[in-house]
């Protein structure tokens, strides 16, 4: 049955489901069969039976009881939680507010314990009301009631009312049980099968509770939206040791951009930022790149019908290990039409990856980081072309952020301040011509015809590997100025990772200053008897930085 989000028909759902139960009990000995399914799909048991409580639906002449019919990125949670309970991992959901993530845990804890007998599933919170209050439907425990109580008596394992106690639900059927715990109690009761932290990154006890959970549970899931950099989830989050399941509100099919406009004028974009759209920056001091100036370039070209010309270049930021990526970005003019990330092996096999990549788009210039690890790229990638490209040359140019910046006595666009009278070094210069560039990306969105598509950066999203972590790289930046007044740099504040996509991105679209260079070739090709138009046919280019 196909579903329509933004004008959803709950009524032909719930005559779905009458059918549906209505066959089952006309035949008894499906139950058996139709148990084995679910007990190996919590998604079709939650499309089939599930249900969410919303009081206000109401206004929107939508019943406050509904199905829970779920969404793509919903049934992609659920196969992350099983996959990952199965294996006993401890893992991490990183959401966006008004996600249904809470819903999401609920059916999972309520599919577990009456799929599967002798279950224990804890749900944990920084405070007791957020667990459990009988009768608030915005406790986790009574949502766990909610949804009992809506399933048909086939579904319950034998659950009454009874069962149903404050902080303990009991399972006859299986003997299962699912509890909860809040503030420093966390942890500190029996043994579970997999237990959910709620909004972790907001607990003030954290390290506490990973102590006392270390030892009752091998399965633990922490679910949360975001809280900067610095508490202990979101560092793990950063570390990349745990799986991450992240999701947004443009996964959600109920909301669209005007949805977010209007979150905007009710609540600002600070707020929205921090809530709904995972900025761990949202609203910072100092903040170079604005995330919603990021946004409006989110394919910005297509919607204004500007078609990408212009220079084609790449832009490489090399990672040093760790948990730190290899990215590589591709643009042509305004547009970034290419962007990913990897997890680096060895240099030569991430430039080979490059090449290829190239090859793919038609570009034989790229730029690098040649600060650190990176300053041998130049001569490895050189060497791969004279090895294995049958002299297909491609330009490798090393790109140092730590240089006096590019045009020094040029006034920075929008300013009559000289390059070298605002800016540092080429560090700041890349990230602040990028922070100017998404505004005018902005203002272009928003209407303003003095902008010049040429001034822009639009972001093509069918070619990036991973949007929402490009946009939060983009904005973890922060700015100060040093004792000549000139604007640095801090691309990593707070401890937060390397911002490698976002990197790769500025060295890509950085100023590039232009040099002819004399070879022997040319000096030949002058010297040579004929028209004049052998020197200028010969004479080519080089991008010094």
């Amino acid at each position: 049955m196909t579903f329509d989000w933004q004008n959803p028909n709950y009524v032909e759902v719930f005559a779905d489901r009458r059918r549906r139960l209505a066959r089952l009990r006309s035949d008894p000995k499906m139950l058996a069969t139709l148990k084995k399914l679910y007990a190996n799909d919590p998604a079709l048991w939650c499309n089939h039976h599930g249900i969410t409580l919303d009081p206000r639906n109401i206004e929107r002449g939508i019943p406050s009881l509904t199905p829970f019919q779920l969404m793509p990125f919903q049934e992609d949670w659920f196969a992350f939680t099983l996959e990952n309970w199965r294996m006993g991992k401890y893992v991490l959901t990183e959401k966006g507010r008004e996600m249904g993530l809470s819903w999401c845990a609920v059916h999972f804890a309520v599919w577990l314990t009456t799929m599967h007998r002798g279950a224990a599933v804890g749900f944990g919170s920084s405070k007791l009301e957020g667990v459990d209050v009988i009768g608030n439907p915005k406790s986790l425990l009574e949502k766990v009631r909610i949804v009992f109580r809506y399933l048909p008596r086939e579904m319950r394992a034998g659950w009454t009312e009874a069962d149903g106690k404050y902080l303990s639900i009991r399972i006859p059927e299986t003997q299962s049980i699912i509890v909860g715990e809040g503030g420093t109690d966390i942890g500190r009761g029996d043994r579970t099968s997999l237990y959910f932290v709620d909004e972790a990154e907001h607990m003030a006890n954290a390290q506490s509770v990973d102590l006392s959970l270390s030892g009752t549970t091998n399965a633990r899931h922490d679910i949360s939206s975001v809280s900067g950099f610095s508490n202990p989830m979101a560092i793990k989050v950063q570390e990349g040791k745990h799986p991450v399941f992240r999701c947004r509100w443009q996964q959600d099919l109920r909301k669209s951009e005007k949805w977010h406009q209007e979150q905007i004028d009710k609540y600002g974009a600070d707020v929205v930022a921090a809530e709904f759209d995972g900025d761990r920056y949202a609203g910072r001091t100092g903040q170079v790149i604005n995330p919603l100036h990021v946004r409006a370039s989110l394919n910005l070209h297509k919607r204004l019908g500007i078609n990408p010309t212009g220079r084609a270049v790449g832009g490489m930021d090399l990672s040093g290990g760790g948990i730190d990526l290899t990215s590589f970005a591709a643009r042509r003019g305004p547009v970034l039409t290419h962007l990913s990330a990897w997890k680096p092996t060895q240099m030569k096999d991430s430039i080979l990856r490059v090449h290829k990549t190239m090859d793919a788009l038609g570009i034989t210039k790229f730029l690098y980081d040649s600060v650190g690890v990176g300053y041998a790229a130049g001569e490895i990638s050189d060497g791969i072309c004279i090895a294995h490209r049958a002299g297909r040359h491609i330009q490798a140019i090393p790109f140092c952020g730590g240089e006096a910046v590019v045009n020094p006595t040029k006034n920075f666009p929008g300013s009559q301040i000289k390059n070298e009278d605002l800016l540092s070094n080429t560090k700041a210069q890349v990230w602040w011509y990028g922070a100017h560039a998404f505004a005018n990306s902005y203002r272009l969105s928003q209407g303003d015809k003095s902008v010049s598509p040429d001034d822009c950066i639009f972001i093509d999203t069918d070619g990036v590997d991973d949007v929402n972590s490009l946009v939060a790289e983009l904005s973890q930046a922060t700015y100060t100025t040093n004792l000549a007044g000139k604007i640095v740099i801090e691309k990593a504040p707070e401890g937060s990772r390397s911002p490698n996509r976002a990197d790769s991105l500025l060295i890509c679209y950085s100023p590039q200053k232009y040099v002819m260079v004399i070879t022997r070739a040319l000096i030949e090709a002058a010297s040579a008897p004929g028209p004049g138009t052998a020197f200028s046919n010969q004479m080519h280019l080089s991008t010094r930085m």
